[in-house]
């Protein structure tokens, strides 16, 4: 899981360095690093200009990850007390904890997580659980999107052929780009959930 959530990141990162660096905009690096990645770099402009594509890609993508490795222990050390207490004490009763956690615009997802699991990792579980979690449901959200994109471009390729046009190479044609898109599409709503996202607390705070 960890490898393809690093594969997801480094795609995101990289459309997100690529895309800015030809253009020469520091300020929209910048502003796509925070939608996209929740995070500011630690980039300065002069330091954005000199860098090449592929070492400005590897600086962010350490950062990030040092960043996203901070904020799964904060989630770790906020229900750890809690995880720890029901282990001690009702371990006989409870095998599994519910998480609410929610990106803000969305409903929670609510994730279950071990217990003993999580008492033994010290918390690292909870985070793969969260993972894990979040990455399924956007993939068969994104998959179902897909299905439908699918069924309409079989509508329009069979317009094709009145056009006097090969509708089996423009099926292939589409049908890879819809794939390419799916695949993007799935890193960049994985990226932004799991970095935006945020316990909800019983009072209904983040």
């Amino acid at each position: 899981m960890s490898v393809d959530l690093n594969h997801m990141f480094q795609s995101i990162i990289d459309s997100i360095v690529v895309t800015n660096k030809q253009a020469g905009d520091y300020d929209a690096f910048r502003r796509e690093c925070l939608s996209m990645l929740t995070y500011d770099p630690q980039i300065d402009a002069a330091a954005f200009r000199e860098a090449s594509t592929a070492d400005l890609s590897e600086q962010l993508m350490q950062q990030f990850q040092e960043y996203y490795h901070r904020k799964g222990d904060t989630i770790a050390s906020i229900l750890m007390p809690q995880i720890q207490d029901v282990f001690a004490t009702q371990s006989h009763r409870y095998k599994r904890i519910l998480i609410p956690y929610s990106d803000g615009r969305s409903n929670p997802l609510v994730i279950t997580a071990d217990i003993a699991d999580a008492v033994k990792t010290k918390g690292k579980s909870i985070i793969l659980d969260i993972e894990k979690a979040v990455t399924l449901a956007i993939i068969d959200e994104k998959w179902k999107e897909h299905l439908r994109s699918m069924d309409e471009l079989k509508d329009s390729v069979q317009a094709a052929s009145f056009e006097q046009k090969d509708p089996l190479v423009i099926y292939k044609m589409e049908a890879f780009n819809l794939f390419e898109q799916l695949v993007f599409d799935i890193n960049e709503a994985v990226t932004a959930y799991l970095t935006k996202g945020m316990l909800v607390l019983p009072d209904g705070s983040p």
